[in-house]
């Protein structure tokens, strides 16, 4: 998996380095590192597991009517897997976020950008059928924030956090799924 995210950032990395400045396209596409931690809580007693994987996806920016302002709109695959008690298991959601999305040009090649808003996840599948009584939720909510660097208006990295606002297991416990990502991106 380290093998083919080093050959996805070399690509983007010189696809965005190598172009000059241009127009600005809506689409893009990234991909990166995603760690989801599931946290359960009940009369001051607290776990959480860790899933570490991978996101891939598109978005698409909506122009508003305010220069630099936009609703970013997005649909995600996102791969988990987790190791507890000498097993390890995997998940796969479709990850849907919603977000307002603000940028500001620092100089001629290099914007600066932040968003936030809600996600909604969509289990799909997974190993030892997940989504069962007790196991994860299907659907859950996540209410989220990102920040990142564009460069010649083509290639972007950035760094996001969302957090559960929703719970994440079926269980008559405090529960929720909160995930940082990190990740590169190109425009198309």
């Amino acid at each position: 998996m380290k093998k083919v995210l080093a050959v996805i950032f070399a690509v983007v990395l010189f696809s965005g380095v190598s172009s000059f400045a241009q127009e600005k396209s809506p689409w893009s596409v990234n991909a990166g590192y995603l760690n989801s931690t599931i946290s359960v809580s009940q009369s001051g007693v607290s776990a959480s597991i860790d899933f570490n994987g991978f996101f891939a996806g598109v978005a698409y920016d909506i122009p508003l009517n305010v220069e630099n302002n936009a609703i970013q709109l997005g649909a995600y695959w996102d791969f988990k897997t987790a190791k507890a008690g000498g097993q390890s298991s995997s998940v796969h959601f479709l990850r849907i976020p919603v977000h307002y999305k603000y940028s500001t040009p620092l100089n001629e090649t290099v914007s600066l950008f932040i968003s936030a808003g809600p996600s909604i996840n969509v289990g799909l599948f997974g190993e030892d059928e997940p989504f069962e009584d007790g196991g994860l939720k299907r659907v859950n909510v996540q209410i989220g924030a990102a920040a990142g660097l564009e460069f010649n208006n083509r290639f972007f990295i950035k760094l996001g956090y969302d957090y559960g606002v929703t719970k994440g297991m079926d269980l008559d416990v405090t529960n929720r799924i909160n995930a940082f990502q990190i990740g590169v991106g190109l425009c198309f």
